[in-house]
């Protein structure tokens, strides 16, 4: 999933500069509002993409969240490893 961050981070780091980059997460730890979520769908909100990765994580497809503004996102997945992969254990 392409987002404008270089994935996953333990806060905003566009408005904290010591938000840790976090490169797996598991997402039967993520305590998410689901009821919040739906009020903010649409705005981009990284929990609102965590919903939908954990979603597509859970019947078994390999996720990533990774930048998708930089040039060539692809590619740069194994050479930067600029991603959080999300975990399901």
């Amino acid at each position: 999933m392409f987002t404008d961050t270089n994935g996953v981070f333990s806060d905003n780091p566009k408005t904290n500069p010591t938000a840790k980059h976090l490169k797996t997460l598991n997402i039967n730890e993520l305590n998410i509002d689901f009821n919040e979520i739906l009020l903010t769908l649409g705005n981009g909100d990284m929990e609102a993409k965590l919903v939908v990765a954990s979603k597509i994580k859970r019947i078994g497809v390999d996720t990533i969240i990774t930048n998708g503004v930089d040039l060539y996102p692809i590619s740069n997945l194994k050479n930067a490893q600029k991603y959080t992969l999300l975990l399901n254990e």
